[in-house]
């Protein structure tokens, strides 16, 4: 990716050169208009508002005058849904107006939870078994940014059989990463091991998954009580 920005960034827009490398990556030459969309979809993550935003009106088009200004951008308003799998989601906390669990999983905005304690919890029970490949959290975000998650809080992820396996637990600046080749799962939880004294937003609630065949053909870890 950065080779490629680094050669061709004279010539186009570095959202154009990250168009190209997707394109490149999952096209090929035998394969239609609508299947190469297709697979380039499965591929783009989308947060509804603008991860960068021009300043100023000189673009990087040469001659061009860049006036377009998107109204949401740094405002923690984000748009549009998200691709997680589908799942009913609730939690044991008081929500702030409508920000709720479940219309964050599904949308772009905010989740915003009330007087956080200790067992407090987030359930994500998927509508069918994820096979969970990545998982990603970022607490305090705008226009809230110190009411965040920290080390106290723990992920962890149910089978079918509900065993129990943990995933690791928030930083200290209110993020939560997750990789794996492939995880079976029935339910994802956020459980809070004691009391926080300020309320918690999440806006970034990303759950990648892979279909269970690819699971099985990759010899994916199934998971296991310790």
């Amino acid at each position: 990716m950065t080779y490629a920005i680094a050669l061709y960034y004279r010539f186009k827009p570095v959202d154009w050169i990250l168009e190209d490398v997707l394109r490149s990556r999952y096209c090929s030459f035998d394969k239609s208009l609508k299947d190469c969309i297709q697979a380039v979809s499965l591929h783009q993550l989308s947060s509804g508002t603008s991860q960068f935003q021009h300043v100023g009106q000189v673009s990087s088009l040469s001659g061009k005058i860049q006036k377009i200004h998107d109204g949401n951008f740094n405002k923690g308003l984000s748009q549009g849904e998200r691709r997680n799998p589908p799942a009913t989601v609730v939690t044991s906390m008081a929500v702030y107006k409508n920000h709720d669990a479940q219309t964050a999983y599904k949308n772009n905005v905010a989740m915003w939870l009330i007087n956080p304690r200790i067992g407090d919890y987030i359930s994500i029970m998927f509508n069918t078994e994820a096979n969970i490949t990545g998982v990603m959290f970022l607490s305090g975000v705008p226009p809230a940014p110190k009411d965040m998650f920290g080390p106290e809080t723990f992920v962890s992820v149910f089978d079918s059989a509900r065993r129990e396996i943990s995933l690791g637990q928030f930083s200290r600046k209110g993020d939560f990463v997750f990789r794996s080749n492939g995880m079976v799962a029935t339910e994802l939880r956020i459980k809070i091991t004691a009391n926080i004294s300020h309320w918690i937003t999440i806006d970034h609630i990303i759950i990648d998954v892979e279909s269970t065949a690819d699971h099985h053909d990759k010899n994916a870890t199934t998971l296991r009580s310790p």
